[in-house]
């Protein structure tokens, strides 16, 4: 019993050097932005905009990362609404 301990020790932390590197991503991987997030804006009504991202298969995005703010003069924009996220 002793034995396993100490093999179970030892294995241990290469087991986690490797778990870290097997998680990694390297950066040239990634898509491009404009890929991994095709953006849509389309107007529906006077006062009433719909925009839609189409997500590459692996990446996310979050709402608690959003932010809209309009940039023309006397515009002002009310809260967003987001249908229910899809867990994939």
């Amino acid at each position: 019993m002793a034995n396993t301990r100490i093999s179970g020790l030892i294995f241990l932390p290469f087991l986690l050097c490797f778990a870290g590197m097997a998680c990694a991503i390297d950066s040239a991987e990634l898509l491009p932005q404009e890929q991994a997030y095709r953006f849509a804006a389309k107007t529906e009504t006077a006062d009433r905009a719909l925009l839609s991202w189409d997500i590459a298969k692996g990446y996310h995005l979050y709402r608690s990362k959003f932010k809209f703010v309009a940039k023309t003069p006397g515009v002002s924009l009310g809260e967003p609404t987001f249908p229910i996220g899809e867990w994939t």
